[in-house]
């Protein structure tokens, strides 16, 4: 890509990673290219065809404006703003995005403060969909949330839980294959079914190269979850390995039914080397 600096920010253009929102498992705000809740490796996040507009507003205030291509045709281009600032008398950050991303109009609200020592963060979006109702899936328009906290307990323990609340999801799991026919979950923009979840993640610093923990999703309404272990061990400071599973738990399909979201899932197991140049 090409990066120009000048007195009142920056311009890129060019394929660039473009991570908007304050959520970890979830969140509703960052549609460019978003992470799975289940993502293994978040340590890089792809690239999107755009030209972005960076604005310094002042030492604790600033926005963007992007344009990006999602995919062919102008129904997959996206166009959209965001600010940000910092409120230096309480330490908050506030946020506020909208724009339009494929077909639908998006805006949003995101803010991260700290109390008694625990990170807060929260988040929310509300979509509605500009395309053609014979071709829609799921409602045309929705609402989603994150309520988050994170703490670091004493002896290096390391702890996320998040609360989404997805709106384009189903209550009833007989709509959960209706709802996966949706672009939005083929592309990645949404990766859940349901409509409720509790999501955690722990992380415990047994020794300075050695990393445990566990993590987890629990759909509310089946109820069913996927959780599992995980590792990481710092071989040099140029070479890392991680590894770790997921398990399903809830009741298994009926035939094509499906009974839970996350019930019939298969387990998977994985392990992964990096190496730093």
């Amino acid at each position: 890509y090409v990066r120009r600096t000048h007195s009142w920010g920056d311009v890129v253009i060019g394929r660039q990673a473009i991570g908007w929102g304050v959520g970890w498992m979830w969140s509703p705000e960052d549609l460019f290219v978003a992470f799975s809740p289940v993502e293994i490796d978040r340590e890089f996040r792809s690239g999107v065809d755009a030209g972005r507009a960076l604005f310094s507003l002042g030492p604790f205030t600033e926005a963007e404006a992007v344009y990006a291509v999602l995919g062919d045709g102008l129904d997959h281009h996206a166009i959209a703003g965001r600010w940000q600032t910092t409120l230096t008398s309480s330490g908050i950050d506030l946020g506020f995005m909208g724009g339009k991303f494929f077909e639908d109009g998006v805006v949003g609200v995101h803010v991260v403060g700290e109390q008694y020592g625990a990170g807060l963060h929260a988040e929310i979006s509300v979509t509605h969909d500009f395309g053609d109702d014979t071709d829609r899936v799921g409602p045309q328009d929705f609402v989603r949330a994150v309520l988050g906290a994170e703490y670091r307990f004493p002896g290096d323990v390391h702890v996320v839980g998040e609360y989404y609340l997805n709106g384009f999801g189903a209550s009833d799991p007989a709509r959960y294959l209706d709802r996966a026919r949706s672009p939005r979950l083929t592309r990645g923009e949404i990766y859940n079914l349901g409509r409720q979840y509790l999501g955690f993640a722990a992380d415990w610093e047994v020794h300075p190269l050695v990393h445990v923990g566990a993590q987890g999703q629990w759909n509310l309404l089946d109820p069913s979850a996927l959780v599992g272990p995980r590792f990481a061990v710092s071989l040099s400071d140029e070479a890392q390995l991680e590894g770790g599973a997921y398990f399903g738990v809830g009741d298994g399909r009926s035939g094509t039914t499906l009974n839970s979201e996350y019930g019939s899932a298969p387990d998977v197991y994985y392990l992964t080397g990096k190496v730093f140049f």
